[in-house]
């Protein structure tokens, strides 16, 4: 019997397409599909895309540990931040003066920032003929959540 891992990668939450909205360049970053790097015991980090079908990886039996990053990570975060400053800088202009629109909108900006990358890593063991399924999600915070399904 093989021992495999099944990975799921679903596509983005309604948070995260919101972030993706809310950039400048939005007309292109809502057709393409998120992306994250995942590394399996140390190996080399390999791109996976959005997909409606599972990857299913064969693995030995025994302790294993899998990284995951979202590749779109610094780009949301640069989003998050232009925002903040952006509706800081207007809410700081509605007062009357300039000076505040800009300390506001810097202090706006820093607050909405947030995490840039985030790594998650998932430990488990494996006996032999086990499957193992994963569900993976990127949020709007550039963090990869998972959930162990079996």
């Amino acid at each position: 019997m093989k021992t495999q891992v099944s990975i799921l990668f679903k596509g983005d939450t309604v948070s995260s397409t919101f972030v993706k909205l809310c950039s400048l360049t939005w007309f292109i970053k809502i057709f393409k599909k998120p992306q994250i790097a995942i590394s399996i015991d140390g190996q080399p980090m390999q791109k996976m895309t959005a997909s409606k079908e599972a990857y299913v990886l064969d693995l030995a039996p025994g302790q294993h540990q899998i990284s995951m990053i979202d590749l779109d990570a610094e780009s949301k975060a640069r989003t998050k931040r232009f925002t903040g400053r952006f509706v800081g800088f207007f809410v700081g202009l509605g007062t009357g003066s300039l000076s505040n629109g800009a300390m506001l909108g810097k202090a706006s900006g820093n607050l909405m920032e947030g995490k840039s990358i985030d790594q998650n890593n998932i430990n488990f063991f494996l006996n032999d003929g086990d499957l193992m399924k994963i569900s993976v999600k990127t949020d709007h915070n550039g963090c990869c959540k998972t959930k162990i399904l079996k």
